[in-house]
């Protein structure tokens, strides 16, 4: 996949894609679900860390506009809902992970 054009390179997003681009704030903004809380939901806008990383967050599920739920906050250590699976994870990985939260109430 090429870069889908964020802000941090000037070229246009495409929704759907994966961001090649590593800059100061998402694309399509929205917070590390890492700061999020247990009964949040929102849609998923962008995912950072390396290549290898996002793609296989998007192969978990994670693409830009699926919903995602916290489910369970215990410490930093998540566990999340997304396309009718259960997922834990690790703040480093949800650091990765960036949603808006409260759009779906």
């Amino acid at each position: 996949m090429d870069c889908n054009g964020c802000n941090a390179c000037n070229h246009r997003c495409m929704p759907g894609m994966v961001s090649l681009c590593e800059g100061p704030a998402p694309c399509s903004g929205g917070v590390p679900i890492a700061m999020s809380s247990a009964g949040d939901s929102g849609i998923v806008t962008r995912l950072t860390g390396d290549k290898e990383i996002r793609l296989h967050l998007i192969s978990l599920g994670f693409n830009p506009g699926s919903v995602v739920s916290i489910i369970r906050k215990q410490n930093e250590d998540l566990i999340v809902e997304i396309k009718g699976s259960r997922l834990a994870m690790g703040p480093a990985i949800a650091r990765r992970i960036y949603f808006l939260p409260g759009v779906l109430k």
